[in-house]
């Protein structure tokens, strides 16, 4: 339907690449500010929420191929906002950074 974010999009094809193997080496997990600031800091981000899961990025697929955008597809997939799942993110970059386990 042509609603969803340019973020997501960009996020989306670098989630691809991602998983392909085809990151550049340039690209450094965990950082970013916004969740859609699109490319290696939304692929990453999304790759994330795949690990914990299985199936999301199909999923926003899926449902965007009949609705609308909305944030909500996160909560519908996982039962967290995209905002809480943004948090829970960069908390665990963080604590890896700084050489602390996840609590």
């Amino acid at each position: 339907m042509g609603s969803a974010p340019g973020g997501l999009i960009e996020g989306v094809a670098d989630y691809v690449r991602l998983r392909a193997g085809l990151a550049p080496p340039h690209w450094k997990r965990g950082r970013g500010n916004r969740w859609d600031e699109g490319y290696d800091v939304t692929g990453y981000f999304l790759d994330w929420i795949e690990k914990r899961h299985a199936g999301f990025v199909r999923g926003v697929n899926a449902v965007l191929k009949d609705a609308k955008w909305d944030e909500g597809v996160f909560k519908l997939i996982t039962g967290d906002t995209v905002d809480e799942l943004w948090k829970k993110y960069r908390k665990e970059m963080d604590n890896k950074e700084e050489g602390n386990p996840v609590a």
